[in-house]
């Protein structure tokens, strides 16, 4: 029976691709034996049956530090298996392995360091663009098929790594409705309880690493910013998401005076019942796919209820 080598940074089901990896490996694992070339699996992964998680250390944390430790043994173990006919899925440009399926949420090529970074940032961040750039476009020419989990990521592969569009496919994201369920008055006012929250504050939700330009903090922001100007705006922005540009936007609501009404929490594995609490939901992301007039398709807020 065919079996499954998956090799991905993170198998859990907290974040946007790891989630998505995690979901992909328990499908896969409900009808064939799955490896797992990861940093890190969730322990419900590990006690699967047909599960077989092939750990690699990832130095003091860092992606680009464990990335080549990542794709040496996604390669060593796809040679390996190669005999037993294993399929093979990637991210991007983690691992180049040539007839693999190249699943792909982010395009280096179409984005760059923040301008306002540290002259040292900025030079370490083109660094690890050049050799990001590198792999993916040797990772997407050698790929069967690029799956792309937006029409903007496909646009920007064909656009950048001259990608046969024919070799994509575009495929959403899904969500999991028990997880973002409606939430009436008293379970919100509970839960700001637990967490400390006044009952009658009005609470806006930015969910995001604050250093991704996709993600448009710094809209946020420059706008938050503007609202705070106005005595009569009495609602706190609460940002959920880690990142190395967080304490950069910390010193940066301190000086502007506004450093009470923003609060940034970092990585947090209680998301949903942060949603639940907040009555707005701020999702201005860039990297939508362009209409003909040239506006994104969508720069939105969400309410949640």
């Amino acid at each position: 029976m065919t079996s499954w080598l998956v090799v991905a940074g993170d198998f859990t089901p907290v974040g946007g691709m790891d989630s998505a990896n995690h979901a992909l490996a328990r499908y896969l694992a409900s009808e064939r034996d799955v490896h797992l070339v990861t940093h890190r699996a969730s322990p419900d992964l590990e006690e699967m049956q047909r599960v077989s998680v092939h750990g690699v250390r990832r130095p003091f944390g860092r992606h680009a530090l464990g990335g080549p430790f990542l794709a040496r043994a996604g390669r060593r173990l796809a040679k390996r298996l190669k005999r037993l006919g294993v399929h093979l899925i990637v991210n991007g440009g983690n691992c180049r392995v040539p007839g693999a399926v190249n699943w792909v949420h982010y395009v280096h090529a179409a984005y760059t360091a923040a301008p306002d970074a540290s002259i040292l940032r900025r030079a370490k961040s083109a660094m690890t663009h050049r050799r990001d750039l590198a792999n993916e476009g040797t990772a997407f020419a050698d790929a069967r098929l690029v799956i792309c989990n937006s029409m903007r990521t496909r646009d920007d592969i064909v656009h950048h790594h001259g990608v046969d569009g024919a070799r994509t496919r575009v495929i959403y994201y899904g969500c999991d409705p028990l997880r973002l369920t409606h939430v009436c008055a008293d379970e919100r006012a509970r839960s700001r309880a637990r967490l400390g929250w006044l009952p009658d504050r009005p609470i806006v939700a930015f969910v995001g690493a604050p250093g991704d330009r996709r993600k448009a903090f710094d809209t946020v922001f420059g706008a938050w910013m503007r609202l705070c100007a106005d005595s009569g705006w009495d609602a706190d922005l609460l940002v959920i998401g880690r990142g190395a540009e967080r304490f950069l936007w910390e010193r940066k609501a301190r000086h502007a005076g506004a450093g009470d009404r923003i609060r940034f929490l970092g990585f947090r594995d209680d998301v949903p019942e942060l949603l639940a609490t907040a009555d707005v939901l701020v999702h201005p992301a860039r990297g939508f796919r362009q209409l003909s007039a040239g506006r994104p398709e969508s720069q939105k807020s969400t309410r949640r209820r």
